[in-house]
């Protein structure tokens, strides 16, 4: 059983604009009930599966007012119950290159919720996919190069509780290469990446109940990013 407390932030933002917390506000109660396995094999197989099934009570929902300036507002939808699927694989190969593969299955909805006098039971809740897949491939080369292939499937989903306007199903990527090393007492790593390879049109984030219709914020083109870490390691001290 899981308890979890409504935040500052969500407490303190009133939809009347009148000052000080939202009372109405309850804690959100959840169950959860999960079971999996794991494995890793010789041959360089690896594989993890795991099935969970999650019932809240009060559920903490986000919401947004026209002409509030994007601000978000929460209340407490009835009940609701979970259900899901998480499965990932890899295989290694020659100690340079892995695969991986991962899916998740997400079967959430409403079970008892009454918003603005409308019965959402048995809605999906906004923002959850029900299809999600991602493949990916690294490699490393001479202990200080890598790189990473990525594609990420993700299927269409409701972006309000009652289920009228949908995100559509887009498939994202990136392409990432890389040097690290040591220099000194400095971790050095310098990488250069490119997003949306083939140039797709797809909505990166959603705004879930979002006021004026404004649910959705479109992905950048392609473009090409790139970034340099500096880690200072502190010498060792410790006695032998």
């Amino acid at each position: 059983t899981v308890f979890e407390v409504p935040t500052t932030t969500e407490m303190i933002n009133k939809p009347s604009g009148d000052p000080g917390f939202n009372s109405n506000l309850e804690a959100q109660k959840s169950f959860n009930y999960e079971i999996g396995f794991k494995g890793r094999e010789n041959t360089g197989f690896r594989y993890e599966l795991a099935v969970f099934f999650i019932q809240s009570e009060d559920e903490l929902v986000s919401f947004e007012v026209p002409g509030a300036s994007g601000r978000n507002f929460f209340l407490n939808a009835g009940k609701s119950e979970r259900v899901g699927v998480e499965a990932q694989g890899g295989y290694r190969l020659l100690e340079v290159m892995e695969f991986s593969l991962g899916y998740t299955y997400s079967d959430f909805e409403f079970t008892d919720f009454f918003y603005s006098g409308v019965d959402l039971a048995g809605k999906d809740i906004p923002g959850n996919p029900t299809h999600r897949l991602t493949w990916g491939m690294d490699m490393a080369f001479d202990q200080s190069w890598y790189s990473r292939l990525e594609f990420q499937f993700v299927g269409e989903y409701f972006v309000d509780n009652a289920n009228t306007v949908t995100n559509p199903e887009y498939i994202a990527n990136q392409f990432v290469i890389g040097r690290e090393g040591d220099l000194g007492p400095f971790r050095v790593s310098v990488f250069m990446g490119l997003n949306n390879l083939f140039d797709e049109t797809y909505n990166a984030n959603t705004r879930i109940n979002a006021g004026g219709d404004r649910f959705f914020e479109p992905a950048p083109p392609f473009n090409i990013f790139g970034g340099v870490s500096l880690n200072y390691r502190l010498p060792d001290t410790s006695l032998n």
